[in-house]
């Protein structure tokens, strides 16, 4: 479990961010999670391990998945890494 934090950004263009608010993101079971915040939001960056591609895709290696907190949800769902 990760530390949620308040930010603000202070720009005239930029609102203040709160949050990020959302859950934890479940653990990929043949993979990793890398999160990091971008323009005051929380953004995860998913990556299987090397020989596993994610369930929905052909491909194996070399594929990323990004999902970014709107707040109080995720805006999509990660899928599971498979051989």
């Amino acid at each position: 479990m990760f530390e949620f934090f308040t930010c603000e950004i202070r720009s005239a263009t930029w609102p203040t961010a709160v949050g990020p608010g959302c859950p934890d993101l479940p653990e990929l079971k043949h993979g990793w999670t890398v999160y990091h915040v971008d323009g005051g939001q929380l953004v995860a960056n998913a990556t299987c391990n090397a020989g596993f591609r994610f369930e929905d895709s052909d491909q194996v290696d070399g594929l990323f998945r990004t999902v970014t907190c709107t707040g109080y949800f995720w805006d999509g769902l990660l899928p599971e890494c498979n051989r």
